[in-house]
Protein backbone atom coordinates (compact mmCIF):
# COMPACT_ATOMS: atom_id res chain seq x y z
CA UNK A 1 0.00 0.00 0.00
CA UNK A 2 1.40 3.38 -0.99
CA UNK A 3 1.09 6.44 1.19
CA UNK A 4 2.14 9.98 0.40
CA UNK A 5 1.13 13.63 0.58
CA UNK A 6 0.06 15.42 -2.59
CA UNK A 7 2.28 18.46 -3.31
CA UNK A 8 -0.64 20.94 -3.24
CA UNK A 9 -1.46 19.79 0.30
CA UNK A 10 2.10 20.51 1.42
CA UNK A 11 1.83 24.01 -0.03
CA UNK A 12 -1.57 24.62 1.57
CA UNK A 13 -0.22 23.47 4.94
CA UNK A 14 2.66 25.93 4.66
CA UNK A 15 0.25 28.73 3.70
CA UNK A 16 -2.08 27.97 6.63
CA UNK A 17 -4.96 27.12 4.30
CA UNK A 18 -5.62 23.74 5.97
CA UNK A 19 -7.05 23.63 9.49
CA UNK A 20 -6.95 20.16 11.01
CA UNK A 21 -9.29 21.26 13.79
CA UNK A 22 -12.17 22.41 11.55
CA UNK A 23 -11.69 21.23 7.94
CA UNK A 24 -13.35 18.04 6.66
CA UNK A 25 -11.08 15.28 5.38
CA UNK A 26 -12.19 12.33 3.28
CA UNK A 27 -10.46 9.04 2.63
CA UNK A 28 -11.14 7.09 -0.55
CA UNK A 29 -9.80 3.83 -1.94
CA UNK A 30 -8.54 3.70 -5.51
CA UNK A 31 -7.84 0.76 -7.80
CA UNK A 32 -4.41 -0.31 -8.94
CA UNK A 33 -5.20 1.43 -12.25
CA UNK A 34 -4.52 4.79 -10.60
CA UNK A 35 -0.99 6.03 -11.19
CA UNK A 36 0.28 7.93 -8.15
CA UNK A 37 0.77 11.55 -9.13
CA UNK A 38 1.73 13.95 -6.36
CA UNK A 39 0.78 16.90 -8.55
CA UNK A 40 -2.92 15.94 -8.62
CA UNK A 41 -4.98 18.78 -7.15
CA UNK A 42 -8.62 17.90 -7.71
CA UNK A 43 -10.76 14.88 -6.85
CA UNK A 44 -11.79 14.77 -10.52
CA UNK A 45 -8.20 13.75 -11.39
CA UNK A 46 -8.49 10.63 -9.24
CA UNK A 47 -12.21 9.83 -9.11
CA UNK A 48 -12.34 7.61 -12.20
CA UNK A 49 -10.10 5.11 -10.38
CA UNK A 50 -12.15 4.94 -7.20
CA UNK A 51 -13.08 1.48 -5.94
CA UNK A 52 -16.75 0.57 -6.19
CA UNK A 53 -18.69 -2.22 -4.59
CA UNK A 54 -21.04 -3.36 -1.87
CA UNK A 55 -20.34 -1.75 1.47
CA UNK A 56 -18.16 1.01 0.03
CA UNK A 57 -19.39 4.61 0.05
CA UNK A 58 -18.59 6.46 -3.19
CA UNK A 59 -16.60 9.60 -2.57
CA UNK A 60 -14.92 8.07 0.44
CA UNK A 61 -15.67 8.34 4.12
CA UNK A 62 -15.33 11.44 6.25
CA UNK A 63 -12.41 11.15 8.61
CA UNK A 64 -12.29 12.93 11.94
CA UNK A 65 -8.93 14.45 12.72
CA UNK A 66 -7.98 15.17 16.30
CA UNK A 67 -5.10 17.51 17.03
CA UNK A 68 -3.29 17.34 20.35
CA UNK A 69 -0.31 19.30 21.57
CA UNK A 70 1.83 18.04 24.44
CA UNK A 71 5.25 19.41 25.43
CA UNK A 72 5.74 21.13 22.07
CA UNK A 73 4.79 18.07 20.00
CA UNK A 74 1.71 18.24 17.79
CA UNK A 75 0.01 14.92 16.99
CA UNK A 76 -2.71 14.26 14.39
CA UNK A 77 -4.86 11.21 15.00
Amino acid sequence: MASFVFYPMSEQLAEGAIDFDTDTFRIALVTSSYTLDQTDVYWSEIQANEVSGTGYTAGGETSACTVSRVSGVTTLA
